[in-house]
């Protein structure tokens, strides 16, 4: 990646509001060892995949990704209906 590597393109996003809740799975045909992995985590990566990629283990990430997402989302819309609520017990 020409002028910014991965770590430094997950930094910029985690610090921007619209991209902090991305999750960001770093792929990479070097750097094997922890603590290469280790360093894409404390830069934001939620994950951390070596080429050659296995399909049915990036299926599988991509799904629990998703439902993640949509726990969240359904959480999010729960408290807003809680907070709704109150509101109009007040």
């Amino acid at each position: 990646m020409p002028g910014m590597n991965g770590f430094e393109l997950a930094e910029m996003m985690r610090g921007t509001d619209r991209t902090k809740n991305i999750p960001i799975v770093f792929v990479s045909a070097a750097g094997r060892e922890l603590n290469y992995a280790f360093k894409g985590y404390e830069s934001g990566a939620v994950d951390f995949l070596h080429k050659p990629l296995d399909i049915h283990a990036v299926k599988s990430k991509v799904n629990v990704f998703v439902d993640l997402y949509r726990q969240r989302k359904a959480m999010k819309m729960q408290v807003e209906a809680l907070e709704q609520s109150r509101r109009e017990q007040e």
